[in-house]
Parts: C-alpha cells; structure tokens; sequence
C-alpha cells in the first residue's frame, strides 16, 4: 500500500475499518493512482479519474 505520510495511513487504515469487498471505491483526481492500490488490495471494485491524461496513463502502468 502506498502510504504518502502518517495523514495518509490514518485516512486508509480508517477506510480499510468501513469497507467490505461489496463496497465500490471513486478516487477523484487519482493522479498516478497510487492510493488506488488500496481499495484493490482489499478485493473492493476501484475506479480513478483525473484530467490529465499523462495521470491516468501513469496510473494505468501503475496498477
């Protein structure tokens, strides 16, 4: 899991305590996606937007 700082960490562990694999995860403004590996790691259906199509082109490698 990737994990930007101690603010990040806390917002995951937090989201991994609400979440099930039913659950669906919409990551706006996903960036290189990175955040994204959460939701997936958990076996929840993730989707990531982002404006910037050099992004997603990252966050597609990425993932």
């Amino acid at each position: 899991m990737f994990v930007n700082n101690l603010g990040d960490n806390l917002i995951l562990n937090s989201l991994s305590n609400m979440c099930n694999p039913r659950d669906q995860f919409l990551d706006l403004c996903c960036g290189p996606g990175r955040v994204l590996t959460f939701p997936l790691d958990q076996g929840i259906k993730a989707v990531g937007i982002d404006s910037d199509p050099e992004m997603l082109a990252e966050a597609r490698n990425y993932l």
